[in-house]
């Protein structure tokens, strides 16, 4: 399972009348930033003009993503770190983003997490994230688990995401902390509740091999889902073949073809050589020689080991190969992030 440390990079603001924006998730703020009308823009940025610090940090967003107004990073920064001179705490959470970035100014680690502490003193969740990251991997402070594993926690205990999931990672793979499978799959589980996808992802894992947990194929099934549903191509192969196969799920071919259908158009090689399986033997769709022969293409071109073209292919007639190698070739060309 190939698993990772994760931080919400900058874009956060503190609560404000016009809209009304979460503090403590970045991506629902710009969001909402980016369904802000003219009048609105406009009104925010007289506030910020009068040296309110939270229509400064919200400025500061607006001018960062370009809503309403060219896109200026150095100008986000310049919003930003008027705030933050005020002491809020959202402010220097993105002022620290830019610079750990380098977005509108010169990249500094140092002095990124130099504010980046600031906010995290505060009490502000993602700020805690992020210093927990830093100290991880050693970027802007000695490298220190312990240190990482304290802020973590903290931003975990606040019900930070980003850090149940990254504090869940620790007690996994025992940084910092004596290794603990059900400390890990505490966390995981506070994590995919709130929607974490690698959270998620992850304790599907566990359910699925046994491992920290009782082993549980309908669990697994459960979180495979819901991280299939967000887009997930892992998950969604894993749930395919769980349909297949009728683990912890009502046996179901056509659910199959719809999962594997899901990943191999995202470019997930084994599901795309899945899908070219179920073409080739009319499992859950007709049987199409020409698409299974496409698919098992695809597959091989992605990196699959097993060439699905090699015993399909005396079945086939030229014109029909022709025909495949042709579709395989025009879905490279409309998907080269994706070879």
């Amino acid at each position: 399972m190939n698993v990772q440390h994760r931080f919400v990079p900058a874009l956060v603001v503190l609560v404000l009348t016009v809209p009304a924006l979460c503090q403590d998730d970045p991506n629902t703020a710009a969001e909402k930033v980016r369904l802000m009308e003219p009048t609105e823009v406009l009104a925010v940025l007289r506030r910020a003009e009068s040296g309110d610090p939270a229509g400064q940090n919200l400025a500061g967003l607006i001018c960062e993503l370009g809503h309403g107004v060219p896109q200026d990073s150095p100008k986000a920064v310049e919003w930003y770190k008027k705030a933050a001179l005020q002491g809020l705490a959202a402010a220097q959470f993105n002022l620290a983003g830019m610079i750990w970035g380098g977005r509108g100014v010169t990249k500094d680690d140092r002095q990124a997490i130099g504010w980046c502490r600031k906010a995290a003193v505060q009490g502000y969740a993602p700020a805690e994230n992020l210093l927990a990251f830093a100290y991880l991997e050693g970027r802007g402070v000695d490298q220190n688990f312990t240190e990482a594993l304290d802020w973590y926690r903290n931003a975990a205990q606040r019900g930070y995401a980003e850090a149940q999931y990254n504090l869940a990672l620790m007690y996994q793979r025992g940084e910092g902390v004596k290794q603990n499978c059900t400390e890990a799959a505490r966390w995981y589980a506070k994590a995919e509740e709130q929607g974490h996808r690698e959270a998620q992802w992850n304790l599907a894992g566990m359910y699925d091999s046994g491992s920290c947990v009782p082993q549980n194929y309908a669990e697994a099934a459960r979180l495979y889902w819901k991280a299939a549903e967000q887009g997930d191509a892992r998950a969604q192969l894993n749930l395919g073949s769980y349909y297949m196969m009728g683990r912890g799920v009502r046996r179901n071919d056509a659910e199959a073809f719809k999962w594997y259908s899901r990943a191999a158009a995202i470019g997930h090689p084994v599901a795309q050589f899945m899908l070219g399986q179920m073409y080739r033997d009319g499992r859950g769709t007709k049987q199409d020689y020409v698409a299974a022969y496409k698919w098992f293409i695809l597959a091989k071109a992605g990196g699959n080991e097993i060439d699905g073209t090699v015993f399909l292919g005396p079945k086939m007639s030229p014109e029909d190969i022709a025909q495949a190698k042709m579709q395989a070739s025009e879905w490279l060309r409309a998907h080269p992030s994706r070879q």
